[in-house]
Protein backbone atom coordinates (compact mmCIF):
# COMPACT_ATOMS: atom_id res chain seq x y z
CA UNK A 1 0.00 0.00 0.00
CA UNK A 2 3.04 2.18 1.09
CA UNK A 3 4.42 1.86 -2.11
CA UNK A 4 1.41 2.58 -4.19
CA UNK A 5 1.25 5.80 -2.84
CA UNK A 6 4.63 6.95 -3.17
CA UNK A 7 5.18 5.49 -6.93
CA UNK A 8 1.11 6.97 -7.69
CA UNK A 9 2.84 10.53 -6.97
CA UNK A 10 6.02 10.64 -9.66
CA UNK A 11 4.87 11.06 -13.13
CA UNK A 12 5.33 7.87 -15.01
CA UNK A 13 8.27 9.37 -17.09
CA UNK A 14 10.58 10.33 -14.71
CA UNK A 15 9.92 6.54 -13.50
CA UNK A 16 10.92 5.34 -16.74
CA UNK A 17 14.12 7.73 -17.04
CA UNK A 18 15.42 5.95 -14.10
CA UNK A 19 14.77 2.68 -14.67
CA UNK A 20 16.81 3.35 -18.31
CA UNK A 21 19.40 5.40 -16.61
CA UNK A 22 20.35 2.52 -14.33
CA UNK A 23 19.51 -0.77 -16.67
CA UNK A 24 22.66 -2.65 -17.85
CA UNK A 25 23.63 -1.41 -21.36
CA UNK A 26 24.21 -4.07 -23.83
CA UNK A 27 26.78 -5.17 -26.26
CA UNK A 28 25.50 -4.49 -29.59
CA UNK A 29 27.15 -5.53 -32.85
CA UNK A 30 26.55 -3.03 -35.44
CA UNK A 31 27.26 -1.87 -38.96
CA UNK A 32 26.02 1.80 -38.54
CA UNK A 33 26.35 4.88 -36.74
CA UNK A 34 22.33 6.15 -36.10
CA UNK A 35 22.74 4.81 -32.66
CA UNK A 36 24.83 4.65 -29.77
CA UNK A 37 26.58 1.58 -28.32
CA UNK A 38 29.40 0.11 -26.63
CA UNK A 39 30.60 -2.05 -30.09
CA UNK A 40 30.67 -1.62 -33.54
CA UNK A 41 32.01 -4.46 -36.38
CA UNK A 42 32.44 -4.15 -39.91
CA UNK A 43 33.56 -6.87 -41.31
CA UNK A 44 33.88 -10.65 -41.05
CA UNK A 45 36.66 -12.09 -38.01
CA UNK A 46 38.96 -14.69 -39.57
CA UNK A 47 41.51 -16.72 -36.81
CA UNK A 48 44.00 -16.56 -39.92
CA UNK A 49 44.08 -12.15 -39.95
CA UNK A 50 46.64 -10.33 -38.32
CA UNK A 51 46.34 -7.18 -35.92
CA UNK A 52 47.71 -4.38 -38.32
CA UNK A 53 46.15 -1.27 -35.92
CA UNK A 54 45.10 -1.34 -32.45
CA UNK A 55 44.41 1.85 -30.46
CA UNK A 56 42.98 2.74 -27.19
CA UNK A 57 41.19 6.57 -26.43
CA UNK A 58 40.58 7.78 -23.08
CA UNK A 59 39.52 11.53 -22.69
CA UNK A 60 37.77 12.74 -19.56
CA UNK A 61 38.11 16.62 -19.35
CA UNK A 62 35.36 18.78 -18.35
CA UNK A 63 32.75 19.63 -21.37
CA UNK A 64 29.06 19.84 -22.03
CA UNK A 65 29.23 19.00 -25.49
CA UNK A 66 30.47 15.43 -27.11
CA UNK A 67 34.27 14.48 -27.39
CA UNK A 68 35.44 12.82 -30.84
CA UNK A 69 38.80 11.28 -31.88
CA UNK A 70 39.91 10.24 -35.44
CA UNK A 71 41.51 6.96 -35.59
CA UNK A 72 43.06 6.69 -39.46
CA UNK A 73 45.16 4.06 -41.15
CA UNK A 74 46.92 2.77 -43.97
CA UNK A 75 47.38 -0.43 -45.03
CA UNK A 76 50.95 -1.78 -46.16
CA UNK A 77 51.48 -3.77 -49.19
CA UNK A 78 52.81 -6.36 -46.06
CA UNK A 79 49.85 -6.29 -44.23
CA UNK A 80 47.41 -6.73 -47.47
CA UNK A 81 43.61 -5.86 -47.36
CA UNK A 82 41.84 -4.45 -43.93
CA UNK A 83 39.26 -7.37 -43.20
CA UNK A 84 37.76 -6.63 -39.78
CA UNK A 85 37.49 -3.90 -37.96
CA UNK A 86 36.12 -3.71 -34.03
CA UNK A 87 35.80 -0.29 -31.73
CA UNK A 88 34.43 -1.06 -28.58
CA UNK A 89 34.34 -0.08 -24.50
CA UNK A 90 35.30 -2.12 -21.87
CA UNK A 91 32.90 -0.06 -19.19
CA UNK A 92 29.85 -0.38 -21.46
CA UNK A 93 29.50 3.42 -21.52
CA UNK A 94 28.22 4.57 -25.51
CA UNK A 95 29.65 6.13 -28.09
CA UNK A 96 29.03 6.80 -31.61
CA UNK A 97 31.35 5.38 -34.16
CA UNK A 98 31.52 5.93 -38.01
CA UNK A 99 33.72 4.55 -40.62
CA UNK A 100 34.66 7.91 -42.89
CA UNK A 101 37.20 7.02 -45.18
CA UNK A 102 38.26 3.44 -46.74
CA UNK A 103 36.78 0.73 -44.64
CA UNK A 104 36.50 -3.08 -44.89
CA UNK A 105 38.28 -4.29 -48.20
CA UNK A 106 40.56 -1.26 -48.29
CA UNK A 107 44.04 -1.74 -49.78
CA UNK A 108 47.25 0.31 -49.86
CA UNK A 109 47.35 3.54 -50.43
CA UNK A 110 43.95 4.19 -49.23
CA UNK A 111 43.22 5.29 -45.40
CA UNK A 112 40.61 3.55 -42.91
CA UNK A 113 39.64 6.44 -40.78
CA UNK A 114 37.26 5.77 -37.99
CA UNK A 115 35.39 8.37 -36.11
CA UNK A 116 34.26 7.73 -32.29
CA UNK A 117 32.43 10.53 -30.41
CA UNK A 118 31.26 10.15 -27.46
CA UNK A 119 27.88 10.95 -25.99
CA UNK A 120 28.07 11.86 -22.86
CA UNK A 121 29.83 15.26 -23.21
CA UNK A 122 33.73 14.85 -22.00
CA UNK A 123 33.74 11.13 -21.21
CA UNK A 124 35.33 9.16 -24.17
CA UNK A 125 36.61 5.36 -23.83
CA UNK A 126 37.35 3.14 -26.68
CA UNK A 127 39.44 0.55 -27.79
CA UNK A 128 39.97 0.00 -32.02
CA UNK A 129 41.11 -3.25 -33.57
CA UNK A 130 41.97 -3.44 -36.95
CA UNK A 131 42.77 -6.85 -38.98
CA UNK A 132 44.34 -7.73 -42.46
CA UNK A 133 45.54 -10.32 -44.37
Amino acid sequence: MHCEKVFSSVPATVILLLLLHWSPRVQSQSTGNLFPSSEYVWGTYSPTATTCYSNTVFRRSFSLVPVSQLFSFTPSTAQGTVRYIRVWTDNLWPFVATVTSGGVGTLTPTVTAVQVRSVHGGILYANIQILCS
